[in-house]
């Protein structure tokens, strides 16, 4: 609560992985999302994980994507994680005009 990034990490790793801990994964992302806005590459690669799963909260895929390209940024290897999410889908091809209208 009084900012300190690896202690929200942590925290959000002893709630999302049970260690003697009850397993709450909404406690763990929100304490992986304070983390994250604070810079802490390896919360924001939780998070990512985390929105792309639909864990303690919605599914996110935009903001999973976001949340692993800056662990990314970072040099945490997060490949493996951009590659499982689908692809944004193709906006539908435009339709000619037609002649008469």
């Amino acid at each position: 609560e009084k900012g300190h990034v690896g202690a929200m990490f942590a925290l959000g790793a002893l709630s999302g992985g049970g260690h003697d801990v009850p397993v709450d994964r909404t406690v763990a992302r929100r304490w992986f999302l304070a983390a994250a806005e604070r810079g802490h590459p390896q919360s924001q690669l939780m998070l990512g994980r985390y929105m792309a799963r639909g864990l303690g909260g919605d599914a996110d895929l935009a903001a999973a994507r976001a949340w692993l390209e800056k662990a990314r940024g970072h040099g945490l290897d997060a490949a493996a994680d951009l590659a499982a999410l689908p692809m944004s889908p193709e906006p539908p091809p435009a339709t000619p005009l037609s002649a008469h209208g």
